[in-house]
């Protein structure tokens, strides 16, 4: 199969662009016998399964996707993922809570843990401080 992009990849595209949505909505997974259009914000996470990579969504819903871990994180290049490690890509917006200190762990809302790499510990640490915490919270 040729990493080419369908005219519904293209639509979608053109629509998030012209909306001004680069939050990326949904997007098109391209799954054994064609395509699937995703919400983006339901996809918990993704882990990384040889040359295939799992995508799980809100719904417990796992989708096998005939795309590297790699070339999914790039078409979530939304701001709403991070890779914690180089087997699992997560949507920041289900984390539970972080331990960066003991145990270098995430657990999402669901109750799923997952390593942090050492490597991306830091690197999440920053992001999830700029990204959720209030600023009146960081004066402290």
């Amino acid at each position: 199969m040729k990493d080419t992009l369908t005219i519904e990849q293209i639509k979608l595209l053109v629509e998030n662009f012209s909306i001004g949505n680069l939050n990326c909505q949904k997007i098109a997974i391209p799954i054994q016998n064609g395509y699937r259009l995703i919400n983006v914000n339901q996809i918990l996470y993704c882990t990384a399964n040889d040359n295939y990579t799992n995508l799980i969504t809100v719904n417990k819903e796992s989708i096998l996707v005939c795309k590297t871990l790699k070339a999914i994180e790039e078409l979530l290049s939304c701001g709403l993922f991070f890779r914690i490690h180089k087997s699992t890509l997560i949507n920041l917006n289900y984390i539970h809570s972080i331990s960066l200190r003991n145990e270098n762990t995430l657990t999402l809302e669901n109750g799923e843990k997952f390593e942090i790499a050492m490597r991306r510990k830091d690197e999440l640490e920053k992001l999830i401080l700029q990204k959720f915490a209030s600023s009146s919270f960081n004066e402290a």
